[in-house]
């Protein structure tokens, strides 16, 4: 981390002193301060202060779900369910869709003279929690689907699975088995640039150049949880008699993507009337340090003639509590085009659209490890095991995440 400020700070600082070498250039005179863009105000001075507000209605691409989390099947399997005659995967194995979804974004901004060749702008946007839900369930009655979770057992080198719903036309060992698996993500980010204004000036166009420190942070939540417990009317069942039975799981996978970088960039405006176009670039390289957490649980009273319950560290999943933490080079760059109107002097309105990429981002999907050894598991083997090895890995890729859409605000100066 601290190489990855220390490359950071010293991007800014070059950048400044290569801005240093920048010739000012003159004012633009307020010769008609009642036009559409006259950077003053009636007394002739210059607004050197601005404030940007923006609503964000934008998208997150969809997350990878490549695990096959419960299969389904109207027949008795034991073994590799996968690839057996009317297997179906019913949750897991595709993609979870990302909603639209609303956010926001704020900048100000100071001008250190009245040319407008210095300035500084601090910025931040956010996209709050978006959360996906998809389940699947079986009563555990005759003719309902049996249930499987899938998963490749280390003990024997090979496909394996276990039931979470198992109907019976007799009632003997009859449960019913429910599963669910919930996504959820958000964004933030921020900026501090210093500005290089006029860097190309005319009539009608003007070009900043920027230089500066960006953060940026995405963070994900991938839960599985089941419900499999044995129905009541199990009668072959001699302790299940006027209780309930209670076989609850859930595995968690949380990560936490933090990008720090140096960033450089421009922003262009042209004008027509009191009309304008304007496009923000920015690129920002540097460090993604990825944090990865995971836990599992197991509650349920079977190993205890369903009476109270007991609790037991490790899902299905996920055998015991873990954290890890690494770094990557990463790659952030974003495009802003607007199109937008001076209502009047020192106010203006814009709609526009904004894509944005970062590179090597981690999804809790990718974190999830199908290898389980099913002699020390909680949830599998047929007695608590308290201890199980270590069987999960640090996350197997990572890839790139965009997000994009459209922006409405208004830009005041004073």
């Amino acid at each position: 981390m601290k190489n990855i400020l220390r490359t950071s700070i010293s991007g800014i600082f070059a950048s400044l002193l290569l801005f240093a070498n920048v010739q000012a250039q003159d004012c633009f005179s307020p010769s008609n301060p009642g036009s559409c863009y006259t950077p003053y105000d009636d007394s002739g001075c210059a607004n050197r202060y601005w404030f940007e507000a923006d609503y964000l209605y934008w998208q997150v691409k969809r997350a990878d779900d490549p695990t096959p989390f419960v299969v389904a099947n109207d027949s008795l399997i034991s073994g590799d369910v996968l690839d057996q005659e009317g297997s179906h995967t019913v949750l897991g194995g595709d993609h979870l869709k990302s909603k639209w979804r609303s956010g926001g974004k704020f900048a100000l901004g100071y001008w250190f003279d009245d040319c407008r060749t210095w300035g500084a702008e601090a910025n931040y946007f956010f996209l709050p929690q978006n959360s996906r839900t998809h389940g699947v369930f079986s009563n555990g009655l005759a003719g309902s689907d049996y249930l499987y979770i899938p998963f490749f057992d280390t003990s024997i080198d090979a496909e394996n699975s276990v039931v979470i719903a198992n109907p019976s036309v007799n009632g003997h060992n009859a449960f019913s088995g429910a599963a669910r698996l919930k996504s959820s993500n958000r964004m933030q980010g921020a900026e501090l640039n210093a500005i290089a204004g006029g860097w190309l000036k005319d009539c009608d166009y003007n070009v900043d150049l920027l230089a500066g420190f960006r953060y940026w942070n995405f963070n994900e939540d991938l839960t599985f949880s089941t419900n499999s417990p044995y129905l009541n009317n199990d009668f072959n069942n001699r302790f299940l008699q006027d209780r309930t039975d209670i076989f609850t799981t859930s595995d968690q996978f949380k990560v936490d993507n933090n990008f720090y970088g140096a960033q450089v960039g421009f922003n262009a405006t042209t004008t027509w009337n009191c009309f304008f176009l304007n496009l923000k670039a920015k690129v920002a390289l540097g460090g993604i340090v990825k944090n990865i957490k995971t836990r599992g649980r197991l509650v349920t009273n079977d190993f205890d003639r369903f009476n109270d319950p007991q609790i037991f560290d490790g899902g299905y999943f996920v055998q015991y509590p873990r954290k890890h933490t690494n770094t990557k080079f990463s790659v952030l760059p974003e495009v802003n085009l607007n199109v937008g109107y001076q209502v009047m002097d020192g106010c203006k309105i814009q709609v526009g659209y904004t894509f944005l990429y970062v590179s090597n981002v981690l999804r809790a999907g990718r974190v999830v490890n199908r290898d389980i050894n099913s002699a020390a598991s909680n949830a599998i083997s047929d007695l608590p095991v308290v201890s199980a090895e270590r069987n999960n890995r640090c996350g197997r890729s990572s890839d790139g995440i965009w997000a994009q859409g459209v922006n409405v605000g208004f830009t005041f100066e004073f």
